[in-house]
């Protein structure tokens, strides 16, 4: 049996053995072959989009598919429509993030010239060009470039309620304004509405969206070939005396239109109170629901009436929008590949059924199944060939807050039409001079 040292020669013999085996553990790591790090799978891109409430049913729908078919999650931020704009507008310039956005058709120049999109030109496939009318692709095109992919097509139309028509004795909607106006009056004087109607003329981008399709359904127009403000000419005065009149004092129209919305002008519609309505193509679903209507089946669409001394079929305005990629994003060919999933024939169908949205592919509107399961297209579909555009501005926002305050200030009876328009028009023309458009 051995024995250990004792004293400062074990301490001595001791130090020796731990330093050796140090020294043996070191040649033993270096000579061993460096292990292969195990490889790490990269997480699956994320896709952000931003977009307006109303739009988040359709986007809700297709996301789980996406996941399954690319194994990519859709973030989705949504946002009232009036909070969509700036937020766009700050996750853009603070680098947020963001991929896809919604864009409305009012927003393409503004945006393009802000350097906030990518032009989306090279995605559009050659059936999307030939299967989806031009005008949808127009409004989305700013410097000769597609800044987003049209998706919800959208114009106003005239709802009325047939069965008061019938009791008032007329077998036919309005043609022209002059004929709305005199139906409205005898029903008003039979007991048959409170009033004609009601507009969505608070200050708001819903006043511009009217009275676009008013100055075109009397004649008249925003610019001229040139670019010239000329909304205040003769036409346009014509045009804005009449929705003056309309409201005042011996009108036929509800005096507080000047305070309701796209959305609370269908209160006194749907419980009957009014004859007409103008409106978008979301409201047919509430005036078939039950729970929102008393006039469910009551109720057919017509082309919106133009005056009559214009000699105009009718007069619309373009609504709706698309969807565009930012350049923060880092992936916009993945983006592209949604948005063109989008596109397709299935979810426009989806969108459809969840949110009322018109369809963007022109076959889809004679198409007897989708007929069959939504026979008011037939109605429908002709009012867009007399939709108009807003002005197309870099600065459309800056100027339809103007618009908004001026018209608005006719309406109340702060300014005469005359005035109003003329301030307008002067106002229009200097800002236009400052920003070249």
């Amino acid at each position: 049996m051995s024995h250990l040292p004792i004293g400062s020669d074990h301490r001595a013999w001791l130090h020796t053995l731990v330093l050796s085996a140090l020294l043996l553990s070191l040649v033993t790591a270096a000579c061993a072959p460096t292990p292969t790090p195990e490889p790490t799978q990269p997480k699956p891109k994320t896709l952000t989009l931003l977009l307006p409430v109303d739009w988040r049913p359709v986007v809700d729908w297709i996301a789980p598919q996406w996941k399954e078919e690319t194994g990519i999650d859709l973030e989705i931020i949504s946002l009232a429509y009036d909070e969509v704009h700036d937020k766009i507008v700050s996750s853009a310039r603070g680098g947020a993030d963001v991929d896809i956005v919604y864009v409305d058709t009012i927003w393409p120049a503004e945006f393009a010239k802000a350097g906030f999109l990518i032009p989306v030109d090279k995605y559009v496939t050659e059936e999307m060009r030939k299967g989806i009318a031009k005008p949808l692709f127009d409004q989305l095109v700013w410097d000769g470039k597609l800044w987003a992919f049209p998706f919800n097509n959208q114009s106003k139309w005239l709802f009325y309620n047939k069965e008061i028509l019938e009791k008032a004795g007329y077998d036919h909607p309005p043609r022209t304004w002059e004929e709305m106006e005199e139906m409205s009056r005898t029903m008003m004087e039979k007991g048959l509405v409170k009033y004609g109607t009601a507009w969505g003329w608070a200050q708001a981008e819903g006043l511009i969206c009217d009275v676009t399709l008013f100055l075109y359904g009397f004649g008249g127009r925003w610019r001229d070939e040139k670019g010239n403000w000329v909304f205040n000419d003769e036409a346009g005065q014509k045009m804005l005396q009449w929705m003056v009149n309309s409201i005042g004092p011996d009108g036929w129209a509800d005096p507080a239109s000047t305070s309701l919305n796209d959305r609370t002008v269908l209160n006194p519609f749907l419980v009957g109170d009014t004859a007409f309505v103008l409106n978008w193509a979301f409201a047919w679903g509430l005036i078939q629901d039950p729970k929102e209507s008393k006039v469910v089946d009551k109720v057919g669409i017509a082309l919106i009436p133009a005056s009559e001394e214009s000699g105009l079929v009718s007069s619309s305005v373009t609504g709706g929008g698309g969807w565009g990629i930012l350049t923060n994003s880092d992936t916009p060919e993945l983006a592209a590949k949604l948005l063109q999933r989008f596109m397709s024939r299935e979810v426009q169908v989806q969108a459809l059924d969840l949110q009322q949205n018109m369809p963007v592919w022109t076959e889809m509107y004679s198409d007897p199944e989708i007929l069959k399961a939504y026979p008011h297209f037939k109605a429908m579909g002709p009012q867009f060939q007399y939709a108009h555009f807003r002005p197309v501005l870099p600065w459309y926002s800056e100027w339809s807050l103007q618009a908004q305050v001026e018209i608005q200030a006719a309406l109340t009876g702060a300014k005469t039409p005359q005035q109003a328009l003329d301030d307008l028009a002067e106002w229009s023309t200097q800002k236009s001079k400052e920003y070249g458009y």
